[in-house]
C-alpha cells in the first residue's frame, strides 16, 4: 500500500510536461505488449492451422488407402471364388481345347509352354507362352475375344508381327491364370 501511495504522490507532483512524457511512455510500453500479445496469438493460431491442414491431409491419404485395401480384399475374395469353382482347371488343356475349336492347329508354331511363378503367400501364376503363324485378323480377334470371355484366363503378353507382303500376323501370346498354393498345415 505504501508503494501505491508512493506512486500517487510522485505523480501528483509531476508537472504537465513530465506527465505527458510519462504517459507517453506507459501507452508506448502498454501498446507494445499489446501488439506482442496479438502477435503472438496469431503466430499460434497461423501453426495450429499448418498443423490441422496437415492432419486433414494425412486423414485423406489414410481414407485413400483404406478404400483400395477394401477394394483389393473384395478382388482377392472374387478371386477366391473363382478359384474354388474349378479347382482343376488347367490352363493348356485350355488353349489346347481353344486351338481345336478355332481351328488353329495349322497355325500354331510351337506347342504351348506352361511356367509356373510363384506371386505371393496365396497365389502361384501359371503362364503359357504359344506362338501362331499366318493369322488373319479375324482368326486373331477370335482368339483374343474367346481368351477376354474365360474369366480364370488373362492375357500377359501379346506380340503381333506383320508377315511382309500377305495379309496376316505372326502372333506371340503369353495367357496366364492363378492358382491358389496349397497350405502346408
Amino acid at each position: 500500500m505504501a508503494t501505491f501511495a508512493k506512486l500517487k504522490d510522485t505523480i501528483i507532483n509531476l508537472d504537465k510536461r513530465q506527465f505527458y512524457q510519462y504517459l507517453l511512455i506507459f501507452n508506448l510500453v502498454f501498446l507494445t505488449l499489446i501488439g506482442l500479445l496479438i502477435w503472438r496469438q496469431n503466430s499460434n493460431t497461423n501453426f495450429l492451422l499448418r498443423k490441422l491442414k496437415t492432419i486433414n491431409e494425412q486423414r485423406r491419404q489414410v481414407k485413400e488407402i483404406l478404400e483400395e485395401y477394401e477394394s483389393i480384399q473384395a478382388q482377392k475374395r472374387e478371386v477366391d471364388e473363382l478359384l474354388a469353382q474349378d479347382k482343376n482347371f488347367k490352363i493348356a488343356q485350355f488353349m489346347a481345347n481353344l486351338i481345336r475349336e478355332l481351328d488353329l492347329g495349322t497355325n500354331t508354331s510351337k506347342e504351348p509352354e506352361p511356367l509356373e511363378e510363384d506371386l505371393n503367400e496365396d497365389y502361384t501364376e501359371i503362364k503359357l507362352d504359344s506362338s501362331f503363324i499366318n493369322l488373319n485378323m479375324q482368326q486373331l480377334c477370335n482368339l483374343l475375344y474367346k481368351i477376354d470371355q474365360n474369366e480364370r484366363v488373362y492375357t500377359k503378353e501379346l506380340i503381333i508381327t506383320k508377315v511382309p507382303k500377305k495379309n496376316v500376323v505372326d502372333v506371340t501370346l503369353v495367357i496366364a491364370t492363378l492358382k491358389p498354393k496349397e497350405s502346408t498345415l
